[in-house]
């Protein structure tokens, strides 16, 4: 299995025709990012304009537990609000600027490489693991098997998604993709 990985995952042809189809797919995720951000902007105006509205009803009647309860919602909506669209933008600006030289999938390989050949039967297992994101098996006449790849990343010194880390190697979100020769 091993063997099999390295010949048809761990190879700079393979990994690159698998990165731009990940861009490609990152493109159009950045896209309903900024749906969602614009969708959650309207909302926050929506928001703003509802508690303007609240506070001069208010102004004409300050003792309303009624209007004081829903003057609390708002701006408790619009907090909300705030966070989501700082957490989007956030993610937005980091994937906008996303992209993979040949030089970081070859250090991929060489590290990959380094994981399952160290001797160490763990961080082999730990590497694969790294890489497999599952397994279909049909027991069909004959039984085939399918395996499904998730995207390696060099990790880089400002990552926060080091929870599966593999000396050195980081996960990228999840993406599955199939060798290119046949099983």
């Amino acid at each position: 299995m091993v063997e099999r990985l390295k010949a048809d995952v761990l190879n700079l042809p393979s990994l690159r025709s698998h990165m731009d189809e990940l861009l490609t797919d990152l493109a159009e995720h950045r896209s309903n990012l900024q749906k969602q951000i614009s969708a959650l902007e309207t909302q926050l105006g929506r928001a703003h304009q509802h508690t303007e509205n609240l506070a001069d009803a208010l102004a004409q009647r300050p003792a309303s537990p009624t209007l004081l309860g829903r003057l609390d919602k708002e701006e408790a909506l619009q907090k909300r609000l705030e966070r989501e669209i700082a957490l989007k933008q956030t993610e937005l600006t980091y994937w906008k600027n996303f992209e993979v030289h040949d030089e970081e999938l070859a250090g991929i390989i060489e590290q990959m490489h380094a994981n399952l050949e160290s001797g160490n039967p763990a961080q082999a297992r730990a590497a694969v693991s790294a890489l497999i994101m599952r397994i279909d098996v049909n027991s069909g006449r004959p039984p085939t098997v399918c395996v499904q790849y998730t995207f390696p990343k060099l990790k880089s010194p400002d990552s926060t998604r080091n929870s599966r880390a593999v000396q050195g190697i980081d996960l990228m979100p999840p993406r599955g993709f199939e060798p290119l020769s046949p099983p």
